[in-house]
């Protein structure tokens, strides 16, 4: 056997041997994703969702497709003063809330989320407002996965998201980054 050919040989088995290596290496750093989900529906009556959700719909997501969608107001307390308009003062809320995402494998992604809500005027001040229609609604948070399952299950991470409401209708768009 030649020496080039005894080369050659030894080069091939040594780079089979490094591929394979590197197969089972698992990657030394995290994957970070662009996360977008988007939803626009109607506000349904008062408690239509059940179980004190506030909003359902579904919602398309980067990367996942589309997902049913709930949020959960779990604290608003009022802030007069946290929304100045051109036009004059609005008023406001700081409200923090649970949404959830579910695919339809069963697969869930929980956010925690915190924020502003805003409306003109002293229409956010008046008795039951916050479960009737008409008054138009601008707000702004941030957000952290507070638990994921299935598909969603390795992730982590956090974003921002916006949201308008008006009459019966329901805009927000979060955005963010998850991590695995």
């Amino acid at each position: 056997m030649t020496a080039t050919l005894l080369r050659s040989r030894v080069c091939f088995l040594l780079s089979v041997f490094l591929l394979g290596m590197l197969a089972t290496l698992q990657p030394a750093f995290a994957e970070a994703i662009l996360f977008e989900a988007r939803l626009m529906a109607n506000i349904p009556r008062f408690d239509a969702c059940g179980n004190g959700v506030l909003i359902c719909g579904t919602a398309s997501m980067s990367f996942f497709g589309d997902a049913a969608y709930t949020l959960t107001i779990d604290t608003l307390l009022p802030q007069p003063l946290a929304c100045v308009a051109p036009s004059g003062t609005s008023t406001g809320g700081a409200y923090t809330a649970t949404v959830t995402f579910t695919l339809p494998d069963g697969s869930t992604l929980t956010l925690s989320e915190e924020g502003l809500v805003c409306g003109p005027g002293a229409s956010l001040a008046a008795p039951a407002s916050w479960r009737t229609y008409g008054i138009p609604v601008d707000g702004s948070g941030r957000w952290s996965v507070q638990s994921a399952t299935g598909q969603f299950a390795p992730f982590t991470g956090g974003g921002a998201d916006s949201f308008h409401t008006a009459g019966a209708d329901f805009r927000v768009m979060y955005i963010g980054t998850l991590t695995r």
